[in-house]
């Protein structure tokens, strides 16, 4: 089958679907993909292929020039629909872009659809928005479904909740047949039992203070951690799982997770000591909330807030043998189900923080993908 990669972007969601059908033993491959992103032009040719033709940007692509293919794949923007954005939908130049989903599938009618977006998609307009979404699909001739699945269900240490769109065109299986898929994928999902991977299968453990710098926290980051974040609890055990990982993650802010290490002992801290860690700054947290509230009321921008918060609290200092990091990126490809070999040849590639992370942050969890197409193909 010919698949077209559409906002390619780390080629994450090709990657699943490829893996799918080597396990059995099924043809398929990609003829071209398309993004536009900085990040993905330099990575996507050096992981696929110099020699696979990059579409380009989808609202400029002419669907009656494009060559017949099989799979349609598009892991298309999510800030139009994250509850983590202003949620503008159709406001949104992003949004919009669903449009010329819309025409591509209208002029070539692939076989198979697959998408993948935030769950947020599902809540805009009280659920009139994927209402509509749906019976688009529906009048363009395709049998549809969506499911949300989590990532820390399907073997990945990162609470990660996505929607996957799968739809069969009715040129291709008869609505009894496309059913059928439907319901034996809702009932593999229903069955399920997880196996909780943790970040212990995650994290590099190596006491290589060089390769582990520049991750590290300062002493003002520390501040913001332990203080601004403590009601987040984003600093995690090794025992646990990460919050979902975002393409802003480089800014060590919010809900990022964070690791804390004892350097005496050499070893990451537990769930006990993590809690012990938080209830020691407990009380100044509480009365930052207050303050923080206060200065929500006066409507004041994010820098001015940060300014007076900055001012107001002194800078705190965290016992001399516990430091706080952030994940490498090669945690973060672990934490996304990448594996080694991608991880090998996205790391021979020089990007800045900014830009690996993003790249990370807006991409899939592979193995989910995995998951989805052993399904289909299952049951085709």
């Amino acid at each position: 089958m010919k698949i077209i990669d559409f906002f390619a972007g780390m080629g994450g969601i090709k990657l699943g679907v490829l893996q799918a059908f080597s396990q059995y033993s099924k043809q398929a491959h990609c003829i071209a993909w398309s993004d536009i992103k900085k990040e993905s032009l330099t990575l996507y040719p050096q992981i696929w292929g110099k020699d696979l033709p990059n579409l380009w940007d989808i609202t400029k692509i002419n669907p009656k020039e494009l060559p017949d293919f099989d799979i349609f794949l598009w892991g298309f923007p999510c800030q139009s629909y994250s509850m983590a954005g202003k949620r503008l939908w159709l406001n949104d130049t992003r949004g919009q872009l669903i449009y010329n989903i819309f025409d591509i599938l209208e002029e070539k009618k692939p076989k198979i659809i697959f998408l993948e977006n935030v769950k947020g998609i599902t809540t805009i307009d009280w659920g009139q928005t994927i209402a509509d979404i749906m019976q688009k699909f529906v009048t363009l001739g395709y049998n549809i479904e969506y499911y949300i699945l989590n990532s820390k269900d399907f073997w990945v240490a990162q609470s990660r909740q996505r929607i996957y769109f799968v739809g069969f065109h009715e040129s291709y299986l008869s609505e009894e047949k496309a059913e059928q898929i439907h319901l034996q994928i809702k009932k593999a999902i229903k069955c399920h039992n997880p196996t909780l991977v943790t970040l212990e299968n995650v994290v590099d453990f190596t006491e290589d203070e060089e390769i582990l710098k520049p991750y590290y926290l300062n002493s003002k980051q520390s501040k913001m951690t332990v203080l601004k974040d403590a009601f987040c609890w984003s600093i995690k055990w090794i025992d646990d799982i990460s919050n979902g990982l975002t393409k802003t993650y480089w800014h060590i802010t919010g809900q990022s997770t964070k690791l804390a290490y004892n350097t005496k002992e050499k070893r990451y801290l537990n769930k006990k000591e993590v809690a012990e860690l938080f209830a020691q700054y407990q009380e100044e947290s509480e009365r930052l909330k207050v303050f923080k509230d206060n200065l929500k009321k006066r409507g004041l921008s994010i820098k001015e807030k940060n300014k007076i918060l900055d001012e107001y609290f002194e800078p705190i200092t965290l016992p001399e043998h516990i430091k706080l990091r952030i994940f490498t990126p090669r945690e973060c490809l672990k934490l996304q189900g990448f594996p080694k070999e991608y991880q090998d040849k996205f790391l021979q590639i020089w990007f800045k923080d900014k830009e690996c992370y993003s790249l990370i942050g807006d991409g899939v969890s592979v193995p989910v993908i995995q998951y989805l197409w052993n399904l289909i193909l299952s049951n085709l």
